[in-house]
């Protein structure tokens, strides 16, 4: 009975503590997979223009509210790709913002983690680029700086709680030509209430010739796998802990 006993608590203390240590992701479809584009091949792009609504057909659980985004599907090689599908902030063309409400309730607010990846998209054209002599294209593309905002702000209007531009090329050290996805990590404090999770591209690219010379803005920042997690207590990590170890006691004596 003593050992039964030891195992029932062991689960019960092992379950209130996971129910916390595995907190919810406040963000939906973070990792942009609602929505499969579904056709197998990787490169295939659907654009997503201003709605000013939540657009269900393209990116549930996102808003639109600047320019355009792409919604890309691309079979997983890149270095840190989160499954098939990210988002590009640099529409074509467009310098994109998306934006969704999350609700923190009652007794869940405080600290929380923070966490995204990006990628840094590039022109390879090789075609001279006549206000750079001696540089093509894609070469004088590479030499601004590929930065997104990230902001969580109160939803009912207000100064953003959190407020970062990351610059890729200083954060991660990304240049010419590396398409890797890297894991932005930030903790904050957020209260109950309602707030605004919002990323945008800050960088304006010149006009890609393959394209067309009306295409600016179309390269720059590619997002992916967004979560908002509470951090779990101190206090809940040692009940979980605690477990274990009861769990490893009763084991071995009984053997």
């Amino acid at each position: 009975m003593r050992h039964w006993n030891r195992c029932v608590g062991f689960v019960v203390s092992a379950a209130v503590a996971l129910s916390v240590v595995q907190a919810q992701n406040l963000i939906q479809n973070g990792s942009f997979e609602a929505v499969q584009l579904g056709n197998g091949q990787p490169g295939f792009i659907l654009q997503t223009f201003i709605t000013g609504t939540i657009d269900q057909d393209y990116i549930p659980g996102w808003e639109v509210v600047q320019d355009n985004v792409d919604l890309f599907y691309d079979v997983p090689g890149r270095t840190g790709q989160h499954l098939n599908q990210y988002v590009d902030l640099n529409g074509s063309p467009g310098l994109g913002r998306i934006q969704q409400q999350v609700t923190v309730l009652s007794g869940q607010g405080g600290l929380y983690n923070f966490r995204f990846r990006v990628a840094a998209s590039w022109s390879f054209s090789s075609q001279p680029d006549p206000d750079n002599p001696g540089l093509t294209y894609g070469q004088a593309d590479a030499l601004l700086p590929r930065i997104v905002r990230a902001q969580i702000l109160p939803a009912g209007g207000g100064s953003p709680l959190f407020s970062e531009d990351i610059n890729l090329n200083t954060e991660f050290g990304v240049t010419y030509g590396n398409s890797d996805f890297y894991q932005v990590n930030r903790q904050l404090t957020l209260p109950v209430g309602n707030w605004i999770v919002a990323f945008e591209t800050l960088t304006n690219s010149r006009p890609w010739p393959e394209v067309g010379a009306d295409q600016p803005d179309s390269l720059g920042v590619q997002l992916d796998d967004v979560q908002l997690e509470l951090v779990p207590e101190p206090s809940s990590l040692l009940v979980l802990v605690a477990g274990g170890a009861g769990a490893l006691l009763w084991r071995r004596r009984k053997q």
